[in-house]
């Protein structure tokens, strides 16, 4: 009887490694003439390891490769094949819009502001986070929104659009291996359609040009604070240390005076610890 079960699990476990190389045989062989016609950078990876495939496509980063998720039970894991293109800049605030599958991710993100776009065809389960809702609203048009809703709607995939000011992502995650190049080819067409449509124009991107450039002055106010928090203190006097950081920048301020930051800093003959990233943030916001 023993014997028996042992044969069968043999045969269970030869037939499923059998099939599993064969797909991935099929996988390499579609990734590597993808990337050839594309002229793109292909890495097969080991022999029974998943290929990547790297560059411009469409005058965008591309990349396509597999990735291992935890299942729903979390004690096993499942592979998925991921597709992306980077978009760079030009978003007028920062936001993800996403299905229901990354919604651990968008909860993990400064975004506070929940926005429900109002179309029919827009379900509850969809995710939509965002730092500023009326930028947001500017940006996702109704052409852009039917877009989206049709990218969630694809089966068996999983969809982010993460943005901010200074860069853009859309990523697809899906369990089929796209071992078929017919069906490679008119899944990453429809996402280069897509991301052509989701770039904002010329004429947006104009619009939305003070709001990049606050965006970075955010980026270089918190970088500054860092380095003056990591400074070493060497004696008892309270200094004050002028940041020199525009609020108006900052907070989009109209005043016509402009503010600045002070830091009081209380010195000691000790030496200071390092402090986390997130506690600069807060003296920055403060």
């Amino acid at each position: 009887m023993w014997l028996v079960i042992w044969c069968l699990f043999a045969v269970f476990i030869f037939v499923f490694v059998g099939w599993t190389a064969v797909i991935l045989f099929q996988q390499k062989k579609t990734w590597a003439n993808f990337a050839k016609r594309h002229k793109l950078e292909y890495e097969a990876g080991t022999i029974m390891g998943s290929p990547v495939v790297s560059g411009m496509l469409n005058e965008r980063r591309f990349s396509l490769y597999t990735g291992a998720q935890q299942t729903d039970d979390i004690r096993g894991q499942r592979f998925v094949t991921i597709i992306e293109f980077q978009m760079g800049q030009g978003m007028p605030t920062g936001a993800a819009i996403a299905t229901m599958e990354y919604l651990g991710f968008v909860d993990g993100l400064v975004f506070d502001e929940s926005y429900d776009p109002g179309i029919p065809e827009w379900k509850s389960s969809y995710v939509v986070r965002t730092r500023d809702s009326k930028n947001l609203q500017a940006y996702l048009t109704d052409e852009r929104l039917k877009l989206l809703q049709g990218l969630f709607s694809m089966k068996g995939a999983s969809v982010l659009l993460f943005f901010d000011e200074l860069e853009a992502v859309l990523r697809i995650e899906t369990s089929d291996p796209l071992r078929e190049g017919a069906h490679l080819d008119k899944i990453i067409k429809r996402l280069s359609d897509a991301a052509d449509k989701l770039v904002p124009s010329a004429v947006e991107k104009e619009r939305f040009k003070t709001l990049i450039e606050e965006e970075k002055a955010r980026h270089k106010a918190v970088e500054k604070v860092a380095q003056v928090e990591d400074e070493e203190v060497e004696d008892d006097d309270a200094d004050d240390v002028d940041l020199g950081v525009d609020l108006e920048a900052l907070t989009g301020d109209d005043d016509d005076e402009h503010e600045i930051i002070i830091i009081k800093k209380k010195k000691s003959k000790k030496k200071a610890p390092a402090k986390k990233a997130s506690s600069n943030k807060k003296k920055s916001s403060d």
